[in-house]
């Protein structure tokens, strides 16, 4: 293909080859920057988290949230007593399923109020009276 030159025309326009890998980066520039812009914002859920006693606890909880589907991050602090989890809008799990998950462990999980912006404060595990002891693979039992 050395000295070829590739000439669309269109009753409008004539581009050289230089031009329309220029014309075709941009349009797909354009493309990527509306799509990410649209889909890759992150959710962040902040979970309180009761029952938790140890390093242990924390490994654990964020052992099984880490290979979810869809979660970016995940930070347990044994000291707040609380999760942030950064999850992709669109396919990650849910304020629900993420609690639920949680108090699967044997933990008591909440949402935080304003702890999503859209997922109501209300989404939550088991009542106070559902409290469950820790986990017993807890060091601290």
């Amino acid at each position: 293909m050395r000295n070829s030159r590739l000439v669309v025309r269109s009753t409008r326009c004539e581009v050289s080859p230089s031009g329309l890998s220029t014309l075709l980066f941009s349009a797909l520039a354009a493309l990527l920057v509306t799509a990410c812009s649209e889909s890759a914002t992150p959710k962040k859920l902040t979970i309180a988290i009761e029952g938790m006693h140890c390093a242990g606890c924390v490994t654990a909880i964020e052992g099984a949230i880490k290979p979810m589907p869809g979660v970016r991050s995940v930070k347990v602090s044994l000291q707040q007593g609380q999760a942030t989890v950064v999850t992709q809008p669109k396919t990650g799990p849910s304020a629900k399923t993420l609690i639920a998950t949680i108090n699967k462990l044997g933990y008591h999980a909440k949402l935080l109020a304003g702890g999503c912006s859209d997922q109501p404060a209300s989404e939550s595990g088991a009542g106070e009276a559902g409290k469950q002891p820790p986990p017993t693979r807890c060091s601290a039992q």
